[in-house]
């Protein structure tokens, strides 16, 4: 049993995870109950669904998963922001790939509503393992959800790359959101695709 605290609001999450860890089919599964004091009933009924999060190598990944990925992605990065550009970049092949799916009432798996993309030292950057590509449907955003897809993007980078620094390259916007996370700034400014980022490292 874990807690969080969220200092800024009344939120307040206990998450009750279950593990299987599967390396020779280069998968790892773990559900999470959530629980919250949160008043706001939209937000209850929300959090208190079960999200299960898989992730898995890109040589696992069967069709529909990758088909789920890639119609997120590019209904968040290409249609919501209005940003044409070539998602697919050759980098998804080395990595890993962490998606967070609701799971109906029926408890058959769910839509895909949360997603990182976990790629290894010499691929994103020479000196860093990354995590990209993070995505939240419309649909849990101000949930919570987001938060939780980072901190299981954190704890899965240190199995996955043990020892290897991450860092990310953060839409400006988000950077207090990456702070609260453990990011701190390199100072590093730059447009990708005509959008303000910031580069940013995870402190140890």
């Amino acid at each position: 049993m874990f807690k969080f605290n969220y200092p800024s609001s009344s939120l307040t999450m206990f998450v009750q995870s279950k593990i299987k860890l599967n390396l020779g089919l280069h998968k790892y599964i773990f559900s999470l109950t959530l629980k919250t004091t949160f008043d706001d009933s939209k937000t209850i009924k929300l959090l208190l669904k079960m999200i299960q999060f898989i992730c898995k190598h890109f040589a696992d990944l069967t069709v529909y998963e990758l088909y789920d990925i890639m119609a997120l992605r590019q209904e968040i990065f290409v249609i919501e922001q209005n940003c044409p550009y070539l998602d697919a970049d050759g980098k998804d092949l080395k990595g890993w790939h962490l998606m967070g799916r609701q799971i109906s009432d029926d408890n058959t798996e769910g839509v895909l509503v949360v997603y990182t993309r976990l790629l290894p030292k010499g691929v994103s950057y020479d000196d860093y393992a990354s995590i990209g590509r993070v995505v939240s449907s419309a649909s849990v955003r101000g949930s919570g959800a987001g938060k939780i897809l980072m901190q299981q993007s954190i704890e899965m980078m240190e199995k996955l790359y043990p020892n290897q620094p991450v860092k990310i390259g953060a839409q400006t916007y988000l950077l207090k959101f990456y702070e609260s996370l453990g990011f701190e700034s390199t100072g590093e400014e730059y447009l990708e695709d005509d959008i303000p980022h910031t580069s940013m490292i995870l402190k140890k």
